[in-house]
């Protein structure tokens, strides 16, 4: 191998050119390489000078061999020579973390538990046919995902019309800050989600609809091996979800509706390409998963309209497909890629709130919510979300 580096350096031109491009290694590229060789051979037992790697190293090995990430290459082609692919491990362990944090869509789970909490609030409500309301609620939250924790803020605007007596529609819109951090990748977005909902009702049966669109403009940081690789891209998630649940009327104003429901939910990530010492092509990646949910909601009423809920429930996926991790060091024709977990997780959840009539018009909600991984974690990684929320409600 040595003497093949040493053709290429006699054969290669003696400046490099300052640009992004894939260019050929200079004669000084190809010296350095080769004291490099020389030295970690000359340092080992000839016994350890054949390393077989398995096919994600190789893989990666490959794509930034021949990649433009020269300083990365020579350092990762020292190591493999003496059997340590630490480096190109690194490089895979991210990978693998990128596809999980794509099919757990972290960044969107506070968002979707604060919402629910004030649909809930909305949707219970006593109204008269032909009434208006428009409402707000501001919220804070938490993403604690393996041992970090980082925050979750925002604000949701909406209105709704009760149509009929049996018909509630409406409307909203939410902005959040949000970032999540889990070993070697840090995200802060910028979230914009746009919502509909429905309540149904028929006698003591409630039928619950909901969906939205929600945009993500993130802004990431990957660290492999020592150093920062930044990128940026908006990604794209979509879900719809529907409950069915019977009232159970009780004396004094109380209330149980156990309930059924279906969610849906997609994520799609463009395609993006990183700038650092290790940057990488990464392609798109897609992923759906589907859940079912059993729960009971217990309601109290009291006088002026004001009233109390708590809500637990558990979430059961039993559908997950998510892309595989795919890049290509930047320069390169070869890419690798790396399968992330794709398990069919349970989760618990509890929904606490409360509505406080001031006028007959105007009142305030208060409420707080968690969502709790139980069952069948992705590489034995701990998710937890927790939200609260205080909004107010005004009605014409």
């Amino acid at each position: 191998m040595i003497d093949e580096y040493t053709r290429l350096m006699s054969e290669a031109p003696g400046i490099q050119p300052k640009t992004d491009a894939k260019q050929d290694f200079t004669k000084a590229d190809y010296q350095q390489i080769i004291r490099d060789l020389t030295g970690k051979m000359n340092a080992i037992d000839v016994n350890d000078k054949s390393p077989v790697f398995n096919s994600q190293i190789d893989a990666v090995l490959g794509s930034i061999l021949t990649s433009n990430r020269q300083q990365a290459a020579g350092s990762a082609l020292t190591d493999a020579m003496i059997g340590n692919t630490q480096q190109a491990k690194n490089v895979v362990n991210s990978a693998r973390e990128s596809a999980n944090n794509s099919n757990r869509q972290g960044a969107i789970q506070v968002i979707n538990l604060a919402n629910e909490m004030a649909i809930s609030t909305r949707m219970m409500q006593d109204r008269n046919q032909g009434e208006n309301s428009v409402w707000s609620n501001a919220f804070g939250g938490a993403n604690m995902i393996g041992s970090e924790s980082d925050s979750v803020y925002g604000i949701t605007l909406g209105i709704d019309r009760q149509f009929s007596d049996s018909v509630l529609f409406g409307a909203y819109l939410t902005y959040a800050d949000s970032k999540l951090n889990y070993n070697s990748i840090s995200q802060d977005a910028d979230n914009l989600q746009f919502g509909a909902y429905s309540r149904i009702t028929n006698g003591q049966h409630e039928f619950d609809i909901k969906t939205y669109a929600q945009f993500s403009f993130a802004d990431q940081e990957r660290f492999l091996n020592g150093t920062s690789n930044k990128s940026d891209f908006t990604q794209t998630y979509l879900g719809a979800s529907g409950s069915y649940g019977y009232v159970f009327d009780f004396s004094d104003n109380f209330s149980i509706k156990p309930l059924i429901g279906l969610n849906l939910y997609y994520s799609h990530t463009p395609d993006y390409t990183e700038n650092g010492l290790w940057a990488q092509k990464v392609y798109s990646m897609d992923s759906f998963a589907a859940s079912a949910e059993l729960g009971a909601e217990f309601r109290k009423f009291f006088n002026g309209g004001s009233y109390f809920y708590v809500t637990p429930k558990i979430e059961q996926f039993f559908a997950m497909s998510g892309d595989n991790f795919k890049a290509r060091f930047t320069g390169s024709d070869f890419s690798y890629n790396v399968a992330g977990a794709e398990k069919d997780k349970t989760f618990g959840k509890i929904l606490i709130g409360s509505n406080i009539s001031v006028t007959d018009r105007f009142s305030i909600d208060l409420s707080v919510g968690a969502k709790q991984i139980l069952g069948n974690k992705d590489d034995n990684t701990d998710e937890t979300y927790i939200t609260g929320n205080i909004g107010v409600k005004y009605s014409f």
